[in-house]
């Protein structure tokens, strides 16, 4: 029995003994004040996202034999067409409305919607149609309207726009139907269903359908005869596997060669001889020795029911999972003969050394991928990644046709996935290979006998295909020869093997344009149009020397043969160099030369000049001045603004409907252009440059992600310049370079820098993201003061910046330092790997100090310290960390007239626990408040009230007269300032169509705006402020005769000179008392 509420206002938290898993509650209350009344939430692990995911019809997750249909038009009006994502779609054969587009989720799922289009080549399209559910598939019901009656849904109105119908009643199911009522010329259609999406489920096809199992991993009984042997029982396979008529015991075997979890098996008949299997049961085995039968519940073998049609997949799902390195498939009964064809789910992982090893990624780039020929650009070698919207399409008189690709170093290949073309019904069924060492002499599989190995590739132009070699490979290259196929050659694929990640191989800038146009030169050029800024490796000319007489250059190494293969040439060694000239020793016709240089990539330049204002010596960055926010513009005059106006923006690449031009915050994306910008999927460094009309002092940025797409930047760097040729890192609050991003598509991240930096270019590089690295954003910042370029000279010694304060450290330095060097304590250097120096020492970029404050200071690119405090490691749960004079971390306990706070460990004495005032996040949590017998007192008039206190808490209110009022808020203005307009608060709630709300409180004082947030964030005059940063506001007087700060998990809001307290929690509890 628990301990409820003591008055009408206050919160009561029970929390149960231990977890319970349920779907029902119920509240029976036991003791009562005048009536039974109460007002609950229920605590637990709740799943924040809206039930609004697609469930996978449209990416691939739900397979092609979970998708069944009434009938078919043709084989390209097929079920497994109805995909969101489809190039064709269902149409059934028939135009009644008994026709139905079915789909298995294998398991009950939560199903909210749907989303449907038409056909996307012909005019033909749904209008209106039921969704009939079941769990067994044979009773039905269709999705109802609140009124209980069956919703026919409104559809389509042309062939390709997206419809989505939230269902009036979500409901749970395994199978869900789409019957079609009414149509445009025919009843075609492509389908998503929105619902709770279920990321681990232990439903993954292990491997036959895609041939990651091997022909000798599936065995048999017995087969009628090699036609039918156990490897054509792929559930893909036009054929199947038939058992001998005289086999009184037959079953088909799969070997997974280690224990793996089973969870599922799909089976279908042989349509070609109506051969079916009708019922069956399963037996597994670790060594093929002992076998065990899958049980029900109680103990009873499952026969299992199979296919009354041979050509529809019937799907069953075991009740628990079972570990096995065998499976066998028992017929029971069977139509005609024993056939069968099947797929068998559970939780797939890559057998060892089968990684994918770039091809997809984009691990592997563009120019490492060459072929003999290709139709047209847009089939092109680069289109033969696994997920590429085309395909490789050689030229139709290509004789003999090959792809192959580069991995630059000797790797371990284990074999290929391959698909067809996605966007024609197009794909290669067979195909051979060969590999080198040198790119110049081939080996195949079969050795130096005659024999071919021919490898077994698609048969649709969708569904991938695995095929594993018998021996592993170890070379360079890998060449792909097409032998018979489908249409036309189509290939899409992917190479398996031992994944290692390929150290100092990375493009170094020449053909994304990270290289400026002067870093690049050349002994001379032949004209305007091969000039050197021509040698960019995709370059539709090239650069090309003005003469062949005399040594030209843009060891020797082995050039190219033609004039569009890449030729990769890997260094002996790695060398470290500022400048690297190319010098061709032989050419054909004339030297003419595309390039692009490995190594390790970063993108810094070496400084060169450096801006300061006027009458100011080279800065110094003492570790004590370092600013850790910078809200707020130098000068009390100016502002904090958006930057983006009139600034020119420029990427490394865009698709076509999401340019630059889309990067603004809250920008929407409709049917023609995207919500945000988004770089090519071949764009492997993508890069924001923007250019501001004027200098600024840069202070913040604000990211978003794309509005249209799940797709977010989840961390990135900021680099800055003043003049487009010296770079520099603009570090985040953290003094980090890499800065923390966003965690989902909507929300708006700020981040102001560590220091704000004066430029007028700045580039934003993504380093990580959710799916692709589209963003919106804006930069925040000041006028830059009046700048003066200080170039050094050759005159006297520049040192670098932290070393100016302390000249004594200068003592081993030489007279001077050549133009745009510094001095470091020791030698003339690189402006970027100038030396730090703190607590009068000097030490390197990347090296750790710990100063007199116990903080620990990195000394970062370009000479900066950036201090940090130092973090001890966890105490026991009743002691602190404490740092001692040595700097070193000790645990120790409170006083024995203290107790500890859980949250931030302070120490509170034992009288202020439970006092009801607020000195820690716990110290008034979990309280237990005593009342006493009323006594009869003596009549008294009471006396006037010092404050009167308006009480909101969801719907209830009770107002400063002492009113109760019950009324769900939306806008609702709490208190109000009608003598003199100066102050006043409202509340607001909004809430979206999944049901999800939002709240927060708005306060006006003056001219301050002030909004605090479920989150406890304090937005003041569009600024936002954590509760860190709450105390600078009063420093910095900001808000004069106002204290802002939090207490516990709530902020309080204190008018000094208006004598009004306003706090709110992170639960919408508002509370105000006003002075009378």
């Amino acid at each position: 029995e628990f301990s409820a509420n003591y008055d009408q206002f206050s919160e009561v938290t029970n929390e149960l003994p231990a977890t319970v898993r349920l779907r029902y509650l119920r509240i029976q209350p036991t003791n009562w004040k005048n009536w039974i009344s109460m007002q609950i939430e229920i605590l637990g692990c709740h799943r924040p996202l809206p039930c609004r995911e697609p469930l996978g019809a449209d990416d691939g997750i739900i397979s092609n034999y979970q998708l069944t249909a009434s009938s078919k038009f043709s084989d390209l009006k097929s079920a497994s067409h109805g995909r969101f994502s489809s190039f064709s779609s269902w149409t059934p054969a028939k135009y009644d409305k008994d026709q139905f587009l079915q789909i298995d989720l294998l398991e009950p799922v939560l199903v909210t919607g749907i989303i449907t289009k038409g056909d996307p080549d012909v005019q033909q399209w749904v209008k209106s149609y039921y969704v009939g559910y079941s769990n067994d598939s044979i009773n039905w019901r269709k999705v109802e309207n609140i009124n209980g009656r069956a919703k026919e849904f409104t559809g389509n109105t042309d062939q390709d726009s997206p419809v989505i119908n939230i269902f009036p009643i979500s409901v749970i199911s395994r199978y869900v139907r789409v019957l079609p009522t009414k149509w445009h010329r025919m009843p075609s259609l492509r389908v998503s269903l929105l619902g709770c999406k279920k990321e681990e489920v232990c439903l993954e096809p292990m491997g036959l359908e895609n041939s990651v199992l091997s022909d000798a991993q599936i065995t048999a009984s017995s087969s009628l005869d090699w036609t039918t042997s156990p490897s054509h029982a792929r559930i893909s396979d036009r054929g199947g596997w038939v058992a001998d008529s005289y086999d009184e015991d037959p079953y088909l075997q799969v070997d997974f060669l280690e224990p793996r979890n089973v969870s599922a098996v799909v089976t279908k008949g042989i349509e070609a001889n109506d051969y079916k299997v009708t019922k069956y049961k399963v037996t597994y085995s670790d060594d093929a020795d002992k076998w065990l039968p899958v049980t029900d519940d109680d103990g009873n073998v499952i026969e299992f029911p199979g296919n009354e049609e041979s050509e529809s997949p019937v799907v069953n799902v075991f009740p628990d999972l079972v570990e096995a390195r065998y499976v066998r498939i028992w017929p029971l009964d069977y139509e005609n003969k024993v056939g069968l064809r099947l797929e068998i789910l559970g939780c797939y992982h890559p057998y060892v050394c089968q990684e994918a090893l770039g091809m997809k990624s984009g691990a592997i780039y563009d120019f490492q991928i060459t072929a003999s020929s290709s139709l047209n650009p847009e089939l092109s070698p680069v289109n033969a990644r696994l997920d590429s919207d085309t395909a490789w399409v050689p030229d139709l008189d290509d004789e003999d046709p090959y792809i192959q690709v580069d991995l630059i170093v000797p790797t371990n290949i284990t074999g290929l996935m391959t698909r067809g073309r996605n966007d024609a019904n197009e794909w290669v069924s067979i195909y051979e290979i060969a590999y080198s060492d040198d790119g110049v002499k081939w080996k195949s599989p079969g050795g130096d006998t005659d024999y071919v190995v021919a490898y077994k590739a698609n048969y649709d132009n969708e569904s991938p295909v695995t095929s594993v070699f018998e021996t592993e490979i170890v070379a360079r290259f890998l060449r792909i020869q097409p032998s018979l196929y489908e249409r036309k050659i189509a290939l899409r694929f992917e190479i398996l093997g031992c994944f290692e990640e390929k150290v100092c191989m990375e493009p170094m800038g020449l053909e994304n344009g990270m290289l400026p146009e002067g870093q690049i030169t050349a002994s001379s050029s032949k004209s305007e149009s091969t000039n050197p800024r021509q040698v960019e490796l995709n370059s539709e000319t090239s650069w090309s020397a003005a003469t062949t007489e005399e040594p030209q250059f843009l060891q020797e190494f082995t050039g190219n043969a033609d004039q569009d293969s890449p030729v990769i040439n890997v260094l002996p060694e790695t060398v470290e160099a500022q400048y690297v000239k190319i010098v061709p020793t032989d050419w054909k016709n004339w030297i003419s030369l595309r390039a692009e240089i490995l190594g390790c990539y970063h993108p810094y330049e070496p400084i060169m000049t450096t801006t300061l204002p006027p009458d100011a010596v080279l800065p110094s960055l003492g570790p004590s001045e370092l600013i850790p926010f910078v809200d707020t513009c130098p000068h009390s005059d100016e502002i904090e603004g958006s930057l983006l106006e009139d600034a020119r923006i420029e990427a490394s690449s865009s698709i076509p409907e999401g340019g630059p031009s889309r990067i603004p915050l809250d920008t929407p994306g409709d049917s023609r252009r995207s919500g945000g910008w988004v770089p090519r999927v071949d764009d492997l460094h993508p890069v924001l440059v923007i250019e501001l009309p004027e200098m600024k002092l840069l202070t913040a940025i604000d990211i978003q992600g794309r509005e249209d797409e799940e797709n977010w930047v989840k961390s990135f760097r900021v680099i800055g310049s003043e003049d487009k040729k010296t770079w520099l890192p603009v570090f985040g609050p953290d003094g980090h370079e890499v800065i923390e991003g966003n965690r989902d598509q909507k929300s708006i991240v700020t981040r102001h820098f560590k220091t704000p930096m004066t430029v007028k270019y700045v580039k934003i590089v993504p380093e990580s993201w959710h799916r692709w690295p589209s963003l919106r954003l804006d930069l925040k910042g000041c006028p830059a003061a009046e700048a003066t370029t200080i170039t050094p000279t050759e005159e006297g010694l520049q040192l670098c910046p932290e070393l100016m304060d302390e000249p004594n450290l200068a003592e081993n330095c030489p007279e001077k330092c050549p133009l745009g060097m510094l001095c470091n304590g020791e030698k003339c250097v690189d402006p970027v790997d100038c030396s730090c120096v703190h607590d009068g020492k000097i030490f390197k970029v990347s090296d750790r100090v710990v100063d007199e404050s116990c903080r620990q200071c990195d000394c970062v690119l370009g000479g900066h310290s950036v201090c940090t405090e130092k973090v001890c490691p966890p105490c026991p749960e009743d002691e602190r960390p404490v740092l001692d004079d040595d700097c070193t971390c000790s645990c120790e306990a409170c006083n024995d007239f203290e107790k500890m706070c859980p949250t931030n460990h302070k120490c509170i004495p034992k009288q202020r626990w439970c006092d009801g005032i607020i000195d820690c996040p716990d110290d008034e949590m979990d309280c237990i408040y005593t009342s006493t017998q009323p006594t009869e007192l003596l009549p008294i008039i009471p006396p006037e009230p010092e404050n009167a206190t308006c009480d909101v808490m969801g719907k209830h209110i009770k107002t400063f007269d002492g009113q109760d009022i019950t009324y769900e808020i939306c806008h609702h203005t709490v208190m109000k300032d009608i003598a003199n307009g100066i102050f006043n608060a409202t509340l607001h709630k909004e809430c979206d169509f999944a049901g999800d709300c939002k709240h927060w409180l708005e306060l006006k004082h003056r001219n301050h705006n002030i909004k605090v947030f479920s989150d406890l964030i304090v937005e003041f005059n569009g600024h936002n402020y954590t509760a860190s940063q709450l105390p600078k506001l009063g420093r910095k007087n900001k808000a004069k005769n106002l204290v802002i700060q939090k207490v516990g998990d709530q902020i309080v809001i204190k008018s000094l000179a208006k004598g009004y307290t306003v706090s709110y929690d992170n639960k919408a509890h508002l509370k105000i008392e006003v002075s009378t």
